[in-house]
């Protein structure tokens, strides 16, 4: 009981012990959870640089953080000023080229295990190729063809997807899945909430 309560009292992030092998359908992401069961995540969204008629990505963001808030018991608090790195904090802006990213339309990623500190950054080159962040592809509606196919996918499952590699969250090889590379998902997999749960859901907050 007494470890117990020291256990909630100073809750550890979940790191992947040695040994561990992957589960079927989520990964790690730089050894484990970037942040602490139960804790508070500040974060910002530093728009200098994005393309014309993306307004409507802030609300997107906010919905994304909402959405994982749900299944992970974090709480996710923007911020009007970059967070500093001695809180935990994750960062998202258009800094693409600077970070030395080339490719894909987004990039995501935690500081590893316990770090406190992630980082999403979009990319404004490619979307004069891929109109991804174009306000007309917002939210997180699914665009379909008339068969029924999923043609296009509303850009929030893009930014839920990089948040999570924030988190501590690597790629999987399931389609279903919001962390296959190519994020075609339009709903969290049986995976995804597997993975949310062990890496930071299922620990305690309090012990009454």
């Amino acid at each position: 009981k007494k470890s117990c309560q020291q256990r909630a009292n100073n809750p550890r992030s979940w790191k992947a012990p040695k040994g561990f092998k992957q589960p079927k359908g989520w990964a790690v992401f730089n050894g484990g959870a970037t942040f602490k069961p139960c804790s508070t995540v500040k974060w910002h969204y530093d728009s200098e640089g994005s393309p014309e008629n993306n307004s409507l990505l802030i609300q997107t963001i906010r919905e994304s953080f909402d959405l994982i808030s749900e299944r992970t018991g974090l709480k996710f608090v923007e911020k009007k000023k970059k967070v500093k790195k001695s809180e935990n904090r994750i960062n998202l802006d258009w800094d693409w080229e600077r970070k030395g990213n080339t490719s894909a339309l987004a990039s995501g990623g935690g500081y590893g295990y316990n770090s406190g500190d992630g980082e999403v950054t979009f990319s404004p080159i490619n979307d004069n190729i891929f109109p991804q962040w174009n306000d007309g592809l917002a939210g997180f509606d699914a665009i379909r063809a008339s068969d029924g196919t999923v043609v296009f996918i509303g850009n929030g499952w893009t930014v839920v997807h990089e948040i999570l590699h924030a988190m501590g969250f690597g790629h999987v090889d399931d389609p279903s899945s919001i962390m296959y590379p190519s994020t075609g998902a339009v709903e969290f997999s049986e995976g995804d909430i597997a993975g949310m749960n062990k890496m930071y859901l299922s620990h305690p907050c309090n012990i009454k």
